[in-house]
């Protein structure tokens, strides 16, 4: 038996009613996994603090994601420049370069200048890298923030 999704059906109005809340309960996962990682991160040897700083990086911006998507662009915002800091100390371009550009998206509607120089600088890292997907969202993101 499917869900009905007429005009005024309760299971319209249920789906309705989740997409306007925000993902606490996700929202609430990423900062535990972060706080987690973050304790990690002061006894972790060495060797293994690039790949777990990489982890802090890709979870913060998963964080970030979840907030844009909820409309709360300011967590977003802090989500993902945390993002961009763990992916510094990483010393990894590609995801400095993602992260930059996801950045410059957020910052796109309320900010077009910060988004284009973002944008930019993304695209700056990412021409160390092989072509590939990165390059041509850097683009999309860099004429997206172009046109505004």
């Amino acid at each position: 038996m499917s869900a009905s999704f007429g005009e005024d059906s309760p299971a319209r109005e249920e789906a309705l009613e989740y997409v306007r809340e925000p993902p606490a309960e996700a929202s609430a996962l990423v900062s535990h996994d972060l706080q987690t990682i973050d304790g990690l991160l002061q006894v972790v040897p060495d060797e293994l603090s690039t790949e777990l700083h990489e982890v802090a990086a890709m979870i913060a911006e998963l964080g970030g994601w979840i907030a844009q998507d909820s409309g709360d662009l300011d967590q977003a915002l802090l989500c993902t420049t945390r993002a961009l800091t763990y992916a510094q100390a990483a010393e990894n371009p590609g995801l400095e370069a993602m992260i930059l550009m996801r950045w410059a998206n957020v910052t796109a509607g309320s900010d077009p200048r910060v988004s284009a120089t973002l944008s930019r600088r993304a695209d700056e890292l990412a021409q160390r890298l092989p072509a590939g997907r990165l390059h041509a969202a850097i683009a999309r993101q860099r004429a997206s923030a172009a046109a505004l």
